[in-house]
């Protein structure tokens, strides 16, 4: 999924303009299925024009929906005032861990934690499996005044870099789409000897007390919630889901597997532990070395 090179111009035109911190911020509410009608009528006939929203239903298009999730994302981090969401939580989540260093980050969305991170003083890297993304990104990346990262169209189990591209590989609440294996076996091949990786992401146990509380209280989601646990106890157990992913896109059907069980599979890929694992806020960070 991506933009014309027309529809691009259009949309680099409109998020630099002087209107464009206000059309960022109608999209990002946009995406959370907030009701934008009262925002005024020319950021509503930009985003219209745009073919982000659809004019009769008034509702996100698809290409919409991408650009909806880039402008969110952008706006969280202007308010995390420019800072990655686990910055702070461990030394090795600090922005002076990432100063000097080669870091290809898989999943980066529109590329908000590469930003930080080439802030820092790191060289940045992406492999991003949809392209709208990655072209939002790169106007996003314009609008602060930063070079675009080099982000590729990729996955994680085929990365298009060449081997020892990075000396260190950072996947935030990415792991969970993949096919873990493969994917860990490519960021091995990707990394320099000795390179490093940081998985923060969702782990079996908080996902599941937290999914069921969410179930319980909201009345709704329980069939994703149950084929969810049901695939990330398959994957621990056989390394495959159960329940298989719609069109063989991973991202329908994500997984959850344990500490113990992550940790089983990077050792089978050669990594080791460097650092205990930290929690960050749900979620938690795995720090590891390729031996």
């Amino acid at each position: 999924m991506q933009f014309t090179e027309d529809r691009l111009q259009d949309i680099r035109a409109a998020l630099l303009g002087p209107d464009g911190a206000a059309l960022i911020h109608m999209m990002h509410l946009k995406g959370f299925g907030q009701d934008t009608s009262d925002a005024p009528a020319p950021i509503l006939k930009v985003a219209t024009d745009l073919r982000w929203i659809d004019p009769d239903t008034g509702a996100l298009t698809p290409l919409g929906t991408c650009a909806a999730d880039s402008c969110r994302e952008y706006q969280f981090w202007i308010e995390r005032d420019r800072k990655t969401p686990f910055d702070g939580y461990a030394p090795h989540l600090s922005p002076a861990f990432f100063k000097g260093r080669k870091v290809l980050e898989i999943g980066p969305g529109m590329g908000a934690n590469l930003m930080s991170i080439a802030a820092a003083g790191g060289e940045v890297l992406g492999v991003e499996p949809v392209t709208a993304y990655i072209q939002m990104g790169a106007i996003l990346s314009e609008r602060e005044g930063l070079d675009a990262p080099d982000v590729r169209q990729g996955a994680a189990e085929d990365i298009p870099f060449k081997a020892g591209s990075a000396d260190l590989i950072l996947c935030a609440s990415a792991h969970q789409y993949f096919e873990i294996l493969p994917a860990f076996r490519e960021i091995a091949r990707t990394l320099t000897k000795g390179g490093e990786l940081l998985i923060v992401g969702g782990t079996f146990k908080p996902y599941f007390w937290g999914g069921l509380k969410a179930v319980l209280k909201e009345r709704s989601g329980a069939a994703a919630y149950v084929i969810t646990v049901l695939n990330s106890l398959s994957y621990m157990a056989t390394k495959r889901r159960i329940i298989p992913a719609r069109t063989g896109f991973s991202t329908s059907r994500p997984v959850y597997p344990s500490q113990a069980a992550l940790m089983r599979l990077l050792s089978q890929t050669g990594f080791e532990q460097v650092s205990p694992p930290v929690m960050v806020g749900p979620e938690t960070c795995l720090h590891v070395r390729l031996r």
